[in-house]
């Protein structure tokens, strides 16, 4: 009896370690399995590393480019100033990449999951592009991020009026800019009057709101 003891105990702490083990690999984040998983690009930044760069107007020597499908992901929705090469296209559309092989290239999809970033990334490099990386996290979590916001296409928003889902903002003076033309259904709200007039905002803060101004500049 007390061998059989001996021989159980052993087996039981062997199980446990084991369970440990098991539990620990489980526990692994999305970021983790990614880097572990052999396909992930080898220079990865993260959201504060974007937001420097993803701001009107934008820098001198970088390019965000978002790998996803242009429908429906990037009309829907995409980081600031990104501009759209799916990757399923991305030989048909790199002359859209800078001439400069030294500028900065910023490529994002939709997350940790999303291979789509890292391919296009490799072949950036093959290119002979120098200063390339990847926004792993991708587009879900720069929604997630405190301050940022999303840019969204001129079809999306004329597909919005068409079902009348959201409120759009006219940021521009009002006079003489709103008063000269508008968007249909747009309220003005001049930034610069922005805390004074808030108060035409909705109080559904779920509602959806797309703001516009005088273009990319």
């Amino acid at each position: 009896m007390r061998q059989a003891r001996r021989l159980l105990f052993p087996l039981a702490v062997m199980a446990l370690t084991a369970a440990l083990i098991m539990g620990c690999a489980a526990q692994k984040s999305p970021r983790q399995v990614m880097l572990s998983s052999g396909w992930a690009f080898h220079d990865i930044v993260d959201a504060k590393f974007v937001q420097q760069y993803a701001r009107v107007p934008q820098p001198d020597g970088v390019m965000i480019i978002d790998s996803r499908p242009y429908r429906p992901k990037y009309v829907k929705g995409h980081i600031p100033t990104a501009v759209s090469i799916p990757d399923t296209q991305f030989d048909q559309l790199k002359d859209k990449l800078p001439q400069d092989k030294n500028t900065l290239l910023i490529f994002y999809c939709g997350g940790y999951k999303c291979k789509l970033s890292h391919k296009s990334a490799r072949k950036a490099e093959k290119l002979g592009y120098k200063n390339v990386k990847v926004f792993a996290a991708g587009f879900p979590a720069w929604m997630k991020t405190p301050g940022t916001y999303a840019v969204v296409s001129v079809e999306y928003v004329a597909r919005q009026l068409e079902v009348n889902k959201m409120l759009l903002v006219d940021s521009r003076p009002k006079k003489p800019k709103y008063d000269k033309g508008y968007i249909p259904s747009a309220i003005s709200i001049p930034d610069s009057q922005f805390e004074k007039l808030k108060g035409k905002l909705p109080a559904d803060k779920d509602t959806l709101l797309v703001f516009y101004c005088g273009g990319y500049t």
